[in-house]
């Protein structure tokens, strides 16, 4: 179809691969091997060979509570907004 409009949602996960501190400051007692836990909900939208995709995430793991990075922080989150925009090519029929 030339326009196709849908929605979607789910758990996500993401972990830490590669930390830089430029901060001589910066506290050793934070934990950053931890796992992110979120859900995600989306719409998104394909018009001809273009879409576009508009995500929210909500953080579920507390990212920054306890852990020595302020003690003004009591839960810290991270909630992300997302756009993905392309084009689909198809390559075999």
């Amino acid at each position: 179809p030339f326009l196709n409009v849908r929605v979607f949602g789910g758990p996500s996960m993401m972990f830490l691969t590669t930390t830089e501190v430029d901060n001589a400051e910066a506290n050793e007692s934070i934990d950053w091997s931890d796992n992110q836990w979120g859900a995600q909900l989306g719409a998104g939208v394909d018009i001809s060979i273009f879409f576009a995709d508009f995500i929210y995430e909500f953080g579920l793991t507390d990212v920054g509570g306890g852990s020595g990075v302020s003690s003004s922080f009591t839960d810290f989150r991270q909630n992300t907004f997302i756009i993905n925009a392309g084009l689909r090519l198809s390559f075999s029929r």
